[in-house]
Order: C-alpha cells, then structure tokens, then sequence
C-alpha cells in the first residue's frame, strides 16, 4: 500500500503460495496438489460494482466454482492496480471478475484489455497494434457514448476469452502464438477505435 491508498482508504491484501504440495509433502510434480495453490485476495473495493452488495454483506463461495488462475496473471494484476505497469514478459492475463472487481467502468475495463493486447503483440514479435489507434480509441470513448452497455460487455467478454486462449496455448509450450488469434484481437481492438 501506498500513502494515497491509505488516504482514500483503498487497499488490497494478497495471500498466495508460490506453489503447492502432494499429500507426501513434495513438490515440483505434475500432480494437481503439487501445481496448485491457494489465492486470497481481500481489499476496500471487493465487488463494489454489484449494486445488491453492501459494505456489510459478506460474500462466500463454494471452492469447487472458483475460478483458477495462473501465477503469471497474479504478477500482471499487481503491476496493473498499483500503476507499476505488466511485468516485461509477463503471459499473465485478467479474469472477467478481475476486471469487473477492480476496474469501475468498461471504459477502463476495455484500456486494461488493450493493454493486455499490446503485452502479448509485443511478446508474439506481431505489431499488431499501434498506439495511435489506442489513442484514437480513448478520445472517441471520451467525447461520445458510442458503445451500448450490451456492446461493450460482449467486447471485453470476448478479449478476456481470446486474451485466455492465447495464453493458454502459450503456456503449454506453443513454440509461437497464433497469428490467427492475433489478427482477430488486432482487428476487434480496431472496431473500437
């Protein structure tokens, strides 16, 4: 936390283990015990974009319906929410729940995403992307509502699915990204702007 965090009274507490264990009490296997961890994450703005939720209300959900998470995307949302940026090489992507849970507005839902997008362009060795478009894409979001609510969700529902993909394949040894999928993000960022 830093000291405007503190003074707007927004914080996030992170508890993770960097991997885990099998029942024997080894590690660096290919069993599920072994490749998974738990993920705590606790904060001041926790699901504030429900509108049903107070700041009372406590929510609970059964571990079977969790989401997983891969580790390099716990580095990716650090360096985004405290500003410091994506990790240089960094694979890691958001969750749907990430993005709905610390970024307000689709405006700002849909930058992160870009953001994302130039990440993986630029580890693909594709210049799929441009600044320019990017600022293009921020100065028409600025000066006019052009994207429905309904239009906008969808957008980011597909680049987080895409964005998962790729990163999917990547992580399983893919020696390259897919171009294909490449294009196609490049392309829906392009409708944007």
């Amino acid at each position: 936390m830093n000291s405007s965090s503190i003074i707007n009274k927004n914080w996030l507490f992170i508890l993770t283990g960097d991997h885990g264990m099998s029942d024997k009490g080894s590690h660096g296997g290919s069993t599920t015990g072994e490749k998974t961890t738990g993920l705590f994450m606790l904060g001041s703005n926790w699901n504030k974009t429900n509108d049903h939720l107070t700041e009372n209300t406590c929510v609970t959900t059964n571990l079977k319906q969790l989401p997983q998470t891969q580790q390099v995307d716990l580095a990716t949302l650090i360096g985004l929410i405290t500003g410091v940026g994506i990790p240089e090489r960094s694979l890691g992507v958001l969750s749907s729940s990430w993005l709905y849970n610390f970024w307000s507005t689709n405006y700002d839902r849909l930058k992160v995403l870009y953001m994302l997008m130039q990440q993986i362009g630029r580890l693909s060795g594709e210049c799929v992307f441009s600044l320019k478009s990017y600022h293009k894409f921020e100065h028409k979001n600025c000066i006019s509502s052009v994207w429905s609510q309904e239009r906008s969700e969808k957008l980011i529902t597909d680049t987080v699915n895409l964005l998962n993909g790729i990163q999917s394949e990547s992580l399983s040894k893919v020696e390259h990204l897919n171009n294909k999928k490449m294009i196609f993000g490049g392309i829906l960022m392009w409708i944007v702007s």
